[in-house]
């Protein structure tokens, strides 16, 4: 292979690269302030859940068509609530994105995680996460 066009090649290959990981910093996910009601029998019984929930991104940047994927119906409601209020930046209109949230006993709320294939990230729920106890 000619080495000018190795080199062209490899440039260009380089370029590319650094265009993808500056696209995916350009992508930004702004929370809303939640608060959950989690029934106080559920925290005092040694209980940890996951809910997951695909949404896909309206061309406000607004969440959409919220449906729970995997887990129970303990924070369902709010947990949909919640996303809807959420605003997410440089994304293309209709992108599919997943978000879990995670009680585990004794050590409260895990960062939620927001991905699909092209993004990933955790936010630390201490920020922008509350919940009240509700005895039933």
């Amino acid at each position: 292979m000619n080495p000018i066009l190795f080199v062209i090649l490899l440039s260009l290959f380089c370029l590319n690269s650094l265009a993808q990981t500056n696209n995916s910093n350009r992508r930004k996910v702004i929370p809303a302030p939640c608060e959950f009601s989690i029934k106080e029998a559920y925290i005092q019984a040694n209980v940890t859940f996951s809910d997951g929930f695909i949404f896909k991104i309206d061309k406000k940047g607004k969440p959409f068509d919220i449906k729970r994927l995997i887990g129970n119906d303990l924070i369902d409601e709010e947990a949909s609530e919640c996303l809807s209020r959420w605003k997410f930046e440089g994304f293309k209109e209709n992108t599919r994105l997943t978000s879990t949230f995670t009680w585990k006993h004794g050590v409260g709320w895990y960062p939620i995680k927001i991905y699909n294939r092209e993004f990933s990230r955790s936010l630390k729920w201490q920020k922008i996460l509350k919940f009240r106890f509700v005895k039933r």
